[in-house]
């Protein structure tokens, strides 16, 4: 299995998409959608900015 399958942040945003887009079919009114689709964005978010101070940090013990 590719490693990009593993990812969390992926498999969030699918799931993002999918509820934005097919949430009121499966029965979702537009305010439920709005909180999950808001709830992984926040994740998203905060998954990427994570990820950016890890990467800093490793540049950071790098640099003499």
């Amino acid at each position: 299995m590719p490693s990009w399958l593993k990812s969390k942040k992926l498999w969030a945003a699918v799931i993002g998409v999918l509820v934005a887009s097919l949430g009121g079919k499966a029965g979702l009114d537009l305010e439920a959608q709005r909180t999950v689709v808001g709830v992984i964005m926040a994740y998203l978010v905060g998954a990427g900015l994570a990820d950016v101070g890890k990467e800093r940090a490793k540049v950071e013990r790098r640099v003499p």
